[in-house]
């Protein structure tokens, strides 16, 4: 290959269609065994001439031969010297990707003397490729280990000196940012010994490096924030806190501010700056407030340390974090200051948001000088501001104690009030602390007094849009939760009109769902329609009212957004669930559910419509007649008859199985129909899931053990056993105990108690046992049919355990047995 062909093939990996970048691809692994393969790409790299992307790509290819470690070893030294030329005569757009390869080249190709070649390439005025493949090293050996300390302290030792010598003489000052991040890289686990002469390291402290460090603050400020941690070995000089005072006050550079911040951290944490009140309130006026300020007061996700040190806001919150926690007077200092501020609105909002962030840090160290702090907020209710008043709400949207029952009611009618404010960040954090406020309420006289003296109620239908357009404008997914809690505190009050805010809200879903690229509304609306079931308490007329909006076969035809049949789906569920009695008019679902299944312009799966026909079976059977099941059942097994997709047709088989369990019916096609078909897939298909067509082996061993066929026993056993869940094995274990082969029994048994103990822990705490319906742990819950009633299970299978262990003799497995029983009779006394 020549060089013009390979540079085709390298811009066709980055500009050509998908199968002609993996045809350049698969080209260009051909190559890599070719000993002068490397030497084309070095060639090309170096040519200046040559466009960034083509080289940038070379380059990549270089990686890809050094992970798959296929450099023979006479080559090594020349691939390592080849890498140095290049990075040394490299435009700085290219330092990334080559940094990244000196990476893998010294991780996963090492020298037996890298830091010969280390040291050669500086001798020879290759002093960037040097200090790239310096810094590669110093990932590498800055660990405590000991196979590496002496290699670490001779090298660092040496080549400090070489540094410090650049430095001196002021050669090479484009090189001070690597110099500099050497230096980082070098002291981030240990320190160098040169470093414990003092002389030495303060050669390296600011008031040496003034004139070198402007253009590389960054690592050299990184390099600075590792001392502190050697702080009982070494003597650090003031004029560090000074440069990063000095550099918080006046550079622009994020990452350099969120560095100088940590440098400050570190040596608060170590104990190196002393303290008193004037200290910590200068600390907090002039670099935690001015960079934790930002343009919005809606965050995007909490400080994360991991990342901290890239924002100065995050860093901020840390360094105040660290405050706090170390001396808990500092709280005092942090009110006080709230008095001192006459008209700073911006600070006063700062204050109030940097609060918000630690409201459980300040109520754990003094909860009376919270409350008392919260109290003195009632002015905010009243300002003309609206960052004053959303702050104020920001804070108490976080409040999640208990308030005194006046103030409560006080704080919850204005959070309430401000739904409807004219400034979209007030809406916000009203929504939010309303619904983080009525979880306190557990007074009857308070909810009748806030349910008197707000105008919620009245604007219930303009309410829902505002909570559409936060969500819409803000995107945090927390609207829904909020709307929940507040139509939930409301409950039976609203009922009075709630038939005009569900038609209204039913009319937004379908506006919503119309839209293709602006659909994501109506899953909050759909949330939204499925609280006011549950608090209409399934009233017949609703039902009707919603299902017949639901169902509206022009509203159904515009649908453009996929996932808006999911949430129909979801609220279908939710309906039968709450419903109270059957309907006629539930009857209406089963046509829509196989025309959605049968509409051949969408990806339409049995398993998408499967939990509603379950929550139907499971709630409704007992009003099933001949007439309510033929329209059930003629469209299932139709489609039972012609679906020719396994996962497909086990799923609506497992819906089947369950019209027969509850109907007590015994429907021949059972054993005729579907057991032939599930053997014939389990035997000729492939692809299919096994935890699918699981329900059904589990369903024939519970009520048709006596007809599986004997050739199949032992495959279908062996299955029965390894994909075992609780609750449902357990059911099938006790109804088909009696018909499983004695020399069966017993390994059977055990895996009950396995699933038993997969299910709840090895601790056995089941007293709290999940109810049914909606799951209390999350905020979007999912209704389920409840088959089986656990600890009604967990009863008959002890006894069928002691039963076993009164009437069997020994044999392997039986002290597991004597153990689960005692132990899950213990945590039932």
């Amino acid at each position: 290959m020549n060089e013009e062909t390979l540079i085709a093939i390298l811009a066709a990996t980055f500009r050509g269609t998908n199968s002609e970048v993996l045809q350049a691809t698969n080209a260009l692994s051909s190559c890599f065994t070719d000993q002068n393969f490397p030497n084309l790409l070095f060639s090309i790299i170096k040519k200046n001439e040559i466009s960034f992307s083509i080289r940038q790509s070379a380059v990549i290819q270089l990686i890809r031969i050094i992970i798959l470690k296929i450099i023979p070893n006479d080559a090594l030294l020349s691939f390592y010297l080849n890498i140095g030329e290049i990075i040394e005569n490299s435009p700085p757009e290219l330092y990334a990707i080559l940094r990244r390869c000196s990476n893998k080249l010294l991780f996963l190709t090492p020298l037996q003397d890298p830091v010969g070649v280390i040291l050669e390439l500086f001798k020879n005025n290759k002093i960037k490729a040097s200090l790239f493949f310096a810094n590669s090293l110093m990932k590498i050996i800055n660990t405590p280990d000991q196979k590496t300390l002496p290699i670490y302290n001779a090298f660092t030792s040496h080549y400090i000196l070489l540094l410090t010598q650049i430095i001196n003489e002021n050669l090479h000052s484009d090189l001070f940012s690597l110099i500099f991040h050497f230096m980082s890289r070098s002291t981030t686990n240990m320190l160098p010994q040169i470093l414990l002469d003092q002389d030495n390291l303060n050669f390296w402290m600011p008031q040496s490096m003034k004139n070198h460090i402007n253009n590389n603050l960054f690592h050299y400020l990184r390099f600075l924030s590792n001392l502190p941690t050697f702080s009982t070995k070494i003597h650090l000089p003031h004029d560090i806190l000074e440069l990063t005072l000095y550099i918080l006050s006046n550079t622009n550079d994020k990452n350099c501010s969120a560095m100088a911040i940590k440098v400050i951290y570190k040596m608060i944490s170590f104990h190196l700056i002393q303290f008193d009140e004037n200290t910590f309130t200068n600390i907090l006026t002039n670099i935690i407030l001015p960079n934790f300020a930002g343009d919005n007061l809606i965050e995007d996700n909490h400080p994360s340390q991991t990342s901290c040190w890239k924002d100065p806001h995050d860093a901020s919150y840390f360094l105040f974090q660290l405050l706090i926690n170390q001396n808990n007077q500092f709280t005092i200092c942090f009110y006080s200051l709230f008095q001192s501020i006459d008209n700073d609105f911006e600070k006063f909002v700062c204050l109030l948001d940097l609060f918000s962030f630690m409201t459980k840090e300040f109520y754990s160290i003094n909860n009376e000088h919270v409350l008392s702090f919260l109290q003195n907020l009632v002015p905010c209710f009243s300002s003309e501001v609206p960052d004053v008043r959303a702050a104020a709400l920001k804070v108490f949207s976080k409040c999640n104690f208990i308030f005194p029952p006046e103030f409560l009611c006080h704080v919850i009618c204005f959070a309430l009030a401000n739904l409807t404010d004219d400034d979209s960040q007030v809406r916000y954090f009203s929504a939010l602390a309303s619904s983080t406020l009525i979880n306190q309420i557990n007074d009857e006289s308070v909810i009748t007094y806030i349910y008197s003296n707000t105008p919620i109620l009245t604007k219930m239908n303009e309410l829902i849009m505002i909570f559409i357009e936060l969500e819409k404008e803000f995107q945090t997914q927390m609207m829904a939760a909020s709307i929940k809690k507040i139509i939930l505190f409301f409950g039976k009050k609203i009922q009075p009109i709630i038939f005009s805010i569900a038609k209204e809200v039913i009319e937004l879903f379908y506006y919503f769902a119309a839209s293709k690229e602006n659909g994501e509304p109506s899953v909050l609306l759909a949330s939204t329609i499925n609280i006011l079931i549950e608090v209409s308490e399934g009233n017949p007329p609703f039902v009707i009212m919603l299902l017949q909006a639901l169902l509206n076969s022009q509203f159904l035809s515009q649908i453009q957004y996929p996932m808006a049949f999911d949430s129909i789906f979801e609220i279908l569920e939710t309906l039968l669930y709450h419903s109270t009695s059957f309907i006629p008019e539930f009857l209406q679902i089963i046509p829509f559910l196989y025309e959605y299944l049968n509409d051949n312009k969408r990806f339409s799966y049995f398993a998408d419509i499967s939990p509603v026909l379950e929550i139907l079976i499971w709630k409704h059977h007992s009003y099933f007649d001949e007439n309510i099941l033929k329209v059930i059942l003629d469209p299932l097994l139709e489609y039972l008859q012609n679906c020719q997709k396994p996962n497909e047709w086990a799923t609506a088989a497992y819906i089947f199985t369950k019209i027969n369990i509850t109907t007590n019916m015994n429907l021949p096609q059972t054993m005729n129909l579907v057991y032939p078909k599930m053997i014939q897939i389990m035997a000729t298909s492939s692809g299919y899931e096994m935890e699918v067509f699981y329900r059904l082996i589990e369903y024939f061993f519970s009520y048709h053990f006596t007809q599986i066929v004997p050739d199949h026993f032992e495959i279908l056993f062996n299955i029965y056993l390894e994909y075992a869940q609780f609750p449902s094995f357990i059911d099938s274990l006790i109804k088909s105990f009696n018909f499983i082969p004695d020399n069966l029994k017993i390994t059977a048994i055990l895996s009950g108690i396995a699933t038993i103990s997969n299910h709840y822990g090895e601790n056995n705490e089941y007293d709290d046992l999940p109810e049914y319906g909606y799951d209390n742990e999350n905020e979007e819950t999912m209704i389920t049919a409840k088959w089986y009633d656990e600890k009604e299970l967990l009863m008959h299978f002890l006894a069928l355990c002691s039963r076993i262990i009164n009437e069997t003799g020994d044999f392997p497995g039986k002290e597991k047995l004597i153990q689960f029983v005692a132990s899950y009779t213990s945590n039932n006394t």
